[in-house]
């Protein structure tokens, strides 16, 4: 899988696409990498089912939704696109009230954190 990383960074992306295919496993790690150079590829539809099935073997991820808003996006389906995001600054706000500073967070009251190491 690193190798696979690394010839994705390099935009090796048939070269990633091979070694990828020599994997054998069907590991969460191995699907997202699958949807990731789909989506290098131009394959945003594809890609964001890919997405979708890791979320659906691991739960819940950010980083995994905001992948398939970015799809949805390039897909120029912006009302999915925004849910997407609207769902990940939601659950931001739930998990770290300290970041919601300037957001309407009904029930829930923020205080300013300044410039502090949690906000960076």
């Amino acid at each position: 899988m690193l190798q696979v990383s690394i010839m994705y960074e390099q935009e090796e992306v048939a070269h990633a696409k091979s070694l990828l295919n020599q994997v054998s496993s069907s590991s969460v790690d191995m699907i997202v990498a699958q949807g990731c150079l789909l989506y290098k590829e131009g394959e945003y539809e594809e890609a964001r089912q890919k997405f979708q099935e890791a979320i659906n073997m691991s739960g819940y991820q950010c980083d995994l939704a905001y992948n398939i808003a970015l799809c949805y996006y390039k897909l120029k389906q912006l009302a999915p696109a925004l849910k997407y995001i609207a769902d990940i600054i939601e659950k931001g706000v739930k998990e770290h009230p300290e970041l919601g500073v300037g957001s309407n967070a009904e029930g829930i009251e923020v205080k300013s954190v300044g410039n502090t190491q949690v906000l960076k």
